[in-house]
């Protein structure tokens, strides 16, 4: 959906071609018949619609009946820790890009003029609390479809396993690398015309290194292979390697030395187990749709944040 030009903007968000809602959920609408997680979205997007094809082998644990009081709570830490129903965590992201709008063709509106950290705190107290409001909802029923999925599937020895990685430093630095990637997945589908240009071969494999660490991409490499995975990591390389490449390298600097136990984590055989688990279950939800999502608060506010961009 075209950005609608407002009094404060004239540049156009655009909805880009189909790709996952994970992978680029500012992008997509997964469809309502695959949207529980973003796995559907992405096999549906990879011509890979036929899940039932894509079933693999059962798990190599069968589901146990685990005794443990604390087991709800784990599930729900390994379901937090996957990053399901976080879409409002990342609205932030938007903040740069939507507070430059406020007076495009105003070459004194930059990050040096003086009102412009407090308008961008005004656009992001706007932002958390719409969304909070608009999406809080969904975002708890998406945490719920995974958490039943999870608890369908998944055995006692896989749970401690992931949560005791994601628990330990390394397991941190991992979560972390995923909150960046996604906050510069929001700055990429702003600024589609600068992603549109031919990738850079700049730092290509170092910068392919990491966003292959990227859950989306695991998932998909884990579910369907690597055929399907490569294309989604060389889809997802087109879009950031030029708008954002410099990050990308500065991500690969400041995890490099976590990169050998963050392989050898995704590949355990505990975490595909988790992977098939959350894949055996079938949910309905769709995601939040942060396109619209913004389109709609820049419309909303645009008086509001260009008044604020003029006080004395």
């Amino acid at each position: 959906m075209p950005y609608e030009k407002t009094a404060f903007s004239s540049p156009s968000i655009a909805r880009p071609s189909p790709s996952t809602a994970r992978l680029f959920r500012l992008s997509v609408r997964p469809p309502a018949r695959t949207a529980r997680l973003v796995l559907m979205a992405a096999a549906a997007w990879l011509g890979l619609s036929n899940h039932s094809s894509l079933a693999g082998v059962p798990s190599e644990a069968a589901p146990a009946s685990i005794a443990s009081s604390n087991r709800p709570q784990k599930i729900r830490e390994l379901v937090e820790d996957l990053g399901y129903g976080a879409d409002i965590q990342h609205v932030d992201a938007a903040i740069p890009y939507l507070t430059a709008q406020v007076a495009p063709n105003d070459p004194a509106w930059n990050s040096s003029n003086p009102r412009w950290r407090s308008v961008s705190a005004l656009i992001g107290q706007n932002l958390r609390a719409d969304a909070q409001t608009q999406f809080s909802e969904s975002e708890a029923a998406i945490v719920d479809n995974a958490v039943r999925a999870m608890s369908d599937g998944v055995v006692r020895e896989d749970l401690d396993a992931s949560l005791a990685f994601f628990g330990s430093p390394t397991g941190r630095r991992y979560l972390d690398l995923q909150h960046a990637l996604m906050d510069l997945s929001v700055e990429v589908n702003l600024q589609r015309d600068a992603s549109a240009s031919i990738p850079s071969v700049e730092n290509l494999d170092t910068r392919k290194r990491v966003l292959g660490f990227w859950l989306p991409i695991v998932f998909i490499h884990a579910m369907y292979g690597p055929g399907p995975a490569d294309r989604a990591l060389d889809s997802a390389y087109r879009s950031f390697s030029r708008p954002r490449g410099p990050q990308l390298d500065a991500l690969a600097q400041r995890y490099a030395e976590d990169f050998p136990q963050f392989e050898q984590f995704l590949n355990s055989a505990s975490f595909r187990r988790i992977v098939e688990a959350e894949k055996a279950t079938e949910h309905v939800m769709p995601e939040p749709d942060l396109v619209t999502f913004f389109t709609a608060e820049a419309k909303q506010h645009a008086s509001e944040w260009r008044a604020a961009s003029q006080r004395p």
